[in-house]
């Protein structure tokens, strides 16, 4: 079993594309995606918690400095759930 997390971030429209690749190379399962209505979006994502290593620091550089990431804890799952046997 490996822990699971929740993945909210909120980007301005203009970095979609940076955001889906980003969590894509990492495992991530998308669960929702809206927009905020004022040029902003939000996007939650369900990650084992080791492929979220350094994603602060990747999605502010490639979002110029826009990004807002939050996470929480969400549950364990076993190890090949998510693709994530690297």
């Amino acid at each position: 079993m490996e822990p699971v997390e929740i993945a909210i971030i909120d980007i301005p429209d203009q970095f979609l594309g940076v955001i889906t690749a980003e969590m894509g190379a990492r495992k991530g399962e998308m669960i929702d995606m809206h927009s905020e209505g004022n040029g902003n979006t939000r996007f939650e994502f369900k990650v084992p918690s080791k492929n979220l290593f350094g994603i602060r620091n990747d999605l502010l550089t490639n979002t110029k400095g826009t990004a807002i990431v939050n996470t929480v804890f969400f549950d364990y799952a076993p190890l090949f759930s998510y693709g994530s046997a690297d």
